[in-house]
């Protein structure tokens, strides 16, 4: 491509810039006669020294920037590698600066999009937790921890709860927005958080047909998932109110914007890069921070006729999280300092001291791929397996930890090579072939996968309610942000610590306290234990095995159930008597008891 110039237009800049397909573009444009007299000046030799057909050389020659490559990137959310890719540095102020802002707070008061924080509502979660049984296993703290929160988020009384709040919502006020086309969307903390919400909100519009007959649902995720033992595909959930199916994410898109469907559940899915300008109200149970933060709250500000402003309720993250993910990108964002260029030998001398391979092996790899090329060659994959089999061996040696310390170095290698690459021309073939070596090993090492144990037959939620914390604006502070670039040399720790099942659960009941009486009891709890205690049970364990949940819930249980809370209504009035007074609830309730029954009795 000599004496050609390119501009290259880059969207979305936050994501990374540094992967394969970037540096084949930047490979692909550049000016090859200047780049190899560059790389002859920095070698200190003739330019007819430099072997151009040496496929090490040729990948350095591409690296760095390129007098003949302009890159227009466009980001709302940079991050710190962002603006030192792709910035201007002021070496008066020591600061890498985008060369144009257009900001978050310019934009908002310009009308080019709307204030989603302007009325935010965050509702917590409080809870209690007890255990069931006699055992208590010693477990790692963390992992228990995040099981324990994951019973309660995925409980059938707690999708149902939160549920009855965004239907009440959506029906009371959401939907009369945008002159009643305004549309909301239920972000799911996983897929089958997603089909569990999906499933209860159309029991929740088959219970209050009246209300909700304006209200179509949709669902998005990708894959398969299964909850309960039961297969969910989006495309064998989502039909049209004729019952044809929706078959493609083009379609869905399409049917969502319709006036047939206005609420739609998400599980990472549709979070970024949606555009659907009706969507006024969100509904999030899911934990958000930084640029994921801003970007899935940002699915609602885009402007349309008639829509002046935007709602969110959130399950999950306290409003100074939100202000905290939101205000780096409110006013112009700048990165103070650069990446010391040094930390890619750093990670390579840490990588070295684990004693797993050599420069031997390393150049006998190289030398099979450069050989190899593009073609998979049967005996060269042969020649590869035997020079990393020995290297896989011995990283299966190492103890637990030091596996994931060597993995995480190994990623931070390569990574930090990858990234500094772009920016300037490491004019080190042996750090290249290093590089090289270390991207095909990441692939191969195996991860270990700490020992899945299920807590879920050990313990109950005895307790839980819902309570408004925050309901207003988040302000964000007029002030420009300085970043910072990342320092991480030292491998990651991975946690360890264990303890006691019953003393796990008493930290998790401590962080999610509440103040409790006898009506935030979980009745669905009450009336699965006294029916476990019924002498019908074998009778009702066999209609479970025998019929699909709709059946199960919809003809065969009510009557039963019927009869169960009438006896525990006798015995405790205060925590039954909204059964009896309400007529809703007492659907929901039964609908959710039913389920939890179907899965226990089909265990």
């Amino acid at each position: 491509m000599t004496d050609r110039n390119f501009a290259i237009i880059v969207d979305e800049a936050h994501q990374s810039q540094t992967g394969r397909s970037a540096r084949t573009l930047r490979k692909a444009l550049i000016d090859e006669g200047l780049a190899i007299k560059e790389y002859a000046e920095m070698e200190r030799i003739d330019i007819d020294e430099v072997d151009t057909d040496d496929e090490l050389v040729a990948e350095i020659l591409s690296q760095g920037q390129h007098s003949n490559q302009s890159f227009f990137a466009f980001t709302a959310t940079p991050k710190n590698k962002s603006i030192e890719l792709f910035g201007r540095y002021n070496s008066e102020t020591n600061k890498h600066e985008p060369f144009h802002v257009y900001s978050m707070r310019q934009a908002i008061d310009e009308g080019f999009i709307l204030d989603v924080l302007k009325y935010y509502t965050t509702i917590e979660d409080q809870f209690k937790l007890i255990k069931t049984t006699k055992e208590n296993p010693e477990l790692i703290e963390g992992k228990a921890m995040r099981e324990l929160v994951d019973y309660y988020r995925k409980h059938g009384h707690t999708i149902a709860s939160k549920t009855k709040v965004i239907m009440e919502n959506f029906i009371n006020n959401g939907q009369f927005r945008i002159g009643g086309k305004a549309k909301a969307m239920v972000v799911a903390s996983s897929r089958a958080n997603a089909v569990r919400y999906y499933k209860e909100i159309k029991n929740y519009m088959a219970d209050h047909p009246l209300e909700t007959q304006n209200i179509g649902v949709l669902i998005a995720f990708s894959g398969e998932v299964k909850v309960d033992d039961i297969a969910y595909r989006e495309t064998e959930m989502n039909r049209y109110g004729s019952g044809r199916k929706i078959k493609s994410d083009q379609e869905l898109r399409k049917a969502f914007r319709s006036d047939e469907f206005n609420i739609l559940v998400v599980a990472n899915k549709y979070q970024t890069g949606f555009d659907e300008p009706l969507l006024h109200s969100m509904y999030i149970d899911k934990k958000l921070s930084g640029v994921n933060a801003v970007q899935t709250l940002s699915r609602l500000n885009r402007v349309y006729p008639g829509k002046t402003d935007t709602f969110i309720i959130d399950f999950v993250n306290k409003h100074n999280d939100i202000k905290k993910a939101f205000q780096p990108f409110y006013e112009e964002t700048y990165l103070e300092g650069s990446t010391t260029y040094n930390n890619v030998y750093i990670f390579r001398n840490k990588l070295r001291k684990f004693m797993l391979y050599n420069d031997e092996e390393v150049d006998n790899f190289v030398k099979i791929k450069i050989k190899e090329g593009k073609k998979q060659d049967e005996k060269a994959l042969g020649r590869v397996t035997s020079i990393l089999k020995p290297i896989i061996d011995l990283y299966l040696e190492l103890s637990e930890k030091k596996q994931y310390e060597f993995r995480d170095l190994l990623k931070k290698f390569n990574r930090t090579y990858s990234f500094i690459t772009q920016m300037i021309r490491i004019n080190d073939k042996e750090l290249f072939k290093e590089f090289m070596f270390t991207t095909y090993l990441i692939q191969l090492l195996p991860v270990n996968k700490s020992e899945k144990i299920n807590i879920e037959d050990k313990i109950s939620l005895e307790y839980a309610k819902l309570k408004e914390t925050f309901t207003g604006s988040i302000e964000l502070e007029k002030r420009p942000t300085d970043l910072k670039p990342s320092k991480d040399i030292e491998p990651r720790k991975k946690p360890k610590s264990k303890d006691t099942l019953q003393s796990i659960i008493e930290k998790v009941n401590e962080l999610y306290h509440g103040d409790f009486s006898d009506s935030d009891k979980v009745i669905i709890e009450g009336i699965l234990n006294m029916f476990m205690k019924d002498k019908e049970v074998k009778k009702y364990k066999q209609y479970a095995k025998d019929n699909n949940p709709e059946m199960f819930v919809q003809s065969l249980f009510p009557d039963k159930f019927q009869q169960i809370v009438m006896a525990l209504y006798e015995g405790n009035n205060e925590s039954f008597e909204k059964l009896f007074t309400d007529k809703a609830f007492y659907n929901e309730v039964m609908n959710a008891m039913a389920r939890e029954l179907y899965k226990t009795l089909r265990k």
